[in-house]
């Protein structure tokens, strides 16, 4: 599923039977050191807290409102806690306030 965001050639890739959502860098997954998710947040580069714009949280909340998914995989993390309703309130949250970049507790 094509999301944009980053950049123009975005994607997400959803797994239906395993009701699991490969995002990419769509979320930012804050983990634990056993790997416990303990918040989310959604933002360009992980340490610069570039935000997205309302646009660009417009189209990831678009694309994946209709998917259904227990569980997000980033490049870097496996998240269980994340599932389709925690993504889009994350996303909600971005679009309810100016652009900026809020981690979110799960």
């Amino acid at each position: 599923h094509h999301v944009g965001g980053h950049y123009e050639g975005q994607a997400a890739l959803h797994d239906a039977l395993g009701r699991r959502l490969f995002c990419g860098d769509m979320f930012k997954i804050d983990q634990d050191a056993d790997g416990r998710s303990h918040a989310i947040s959604s933002h360009k580069a992980f340490h610069k807290d570039i935000p997205l714009t309302h646009a660009e949280l417009r189209r990831y909340r678009d694309v994946i409102a209709p998917l259904d998914f227990d569980a997000v995989l980033t490049p870097f993390e496996y998240a269980p806690e994340v599932n389709r309703a925690v993504a889009l309130a994350a996303l909600d949250d971005g679009l309810a306030r100016a652009p900026g970049v809020r981690r979110i507790s799960l």
